[in-house]
């Protein structure tokens, strides 16, 4: 009986003696979200498909890049061209790039063949343009040009009429000079061409050319090939080439 009072009472009296609780000031940790900071804003212009580094495709999206990242668009990398031009004039063609730009790229060009069934060489100023290009590495080029054609052994011949000095009644008689000289024509053309890269420095191109080669000096005469020339001063240009760009 006297145990069960002592538990009693020292239950009642033990909060009393109790001490109170330390509380240790901790620092309270807390995380501000930052708000999200915005990308720089580019232009579309400055987006452009990569050039392509396979003839075969993968399936995979065309990786998207800077346009700082390429220095010209596709069909323009290209820095030297070799082809075979058919028709009028019949020449085999070299092409240098002098001037590269991301769009119309300046080039060089010199040629030798034949022309008006006589030999011919000359050279020029071409500038390539894009105007299309696919995701399967074909363009569409459009090339227009000024160059010189130069015929060095034209067989020129002249017929002149002379009166009669002797007076024995024969009236007018015509008499024929024949000699060689040299032709000079200035002429532009237009090139419109398919080229397919099959990588990035070789490609392959199919085109047709258009234009007009105006006489500037030299003596044509009398016995020019009229079907395939205006006169004695002017003849279409008409072929079809073919060749390859590195």
């Amino acid at each position: 009986m006297r145990f069960a009072l002592a538990v009693v009472v020292g239950s009642l009296c033990a909060p009393a003696f109790a001490q109170p609780a330390i509380e240790w000031p901790y620092p309270q940790l807390t995380t501000v979200p930052q708000p999200p900071q915005p990308l720089p804003e580019l232009p579309p212009s400055a987006y452009v498909p990569a050039p392509p580094t396979s003839p075969f495709t993968t399936g995979l999206p065309e990786r998207t890049v800077l346009a700082e990242e390429v220095s010209s668009v596709p069909g323009q990398q290209h820095w030297v061209s070799v082809n075979l031009s058919v028709f009028q004039p019949f020449v085999g063609r070299v092409g240098v790039k002098v001037w590269p730009r991301a769009q119309n790229s300046l080039w060089v060009e010199a040629y030798a063949g034949s022309v008006l069934v006589h030999t011919m060489y000359g050279f020029g100023v071409r500038m390539q343009h894009t105007v299309w290009t696919s995701r399967t590495s074909n363009r569409l080029m459009i090339s227009p040009a000024l160059g010189v054609h130069i015929l060095p052994n034209w067989d020129a011949e002249e017929k002149t009429y002379s009166g009669d000095p002797e007076g024995y009644g024969r009236g007018w008689f015509s008499t024929y000079r024949s000699f060689s000289n040299t032709l000079y024509f200035i002429a532009g053309d237009v090139d419109i061409s398919w080229l397919h890269d099959f990588t990035p420095h070789f490609g392959f191109e199919l085109g047709v050319k258009f234009g007009l080669a105006g006489r500037v000096a030299g003596t044509v005469g009398s016995n020019y090939p009229g079907p395939i020339m205006f006169g004695k001063n002017i003849y279409p240009i008409f072929n079809i080439y073919s060749g390859f760009r590195f």
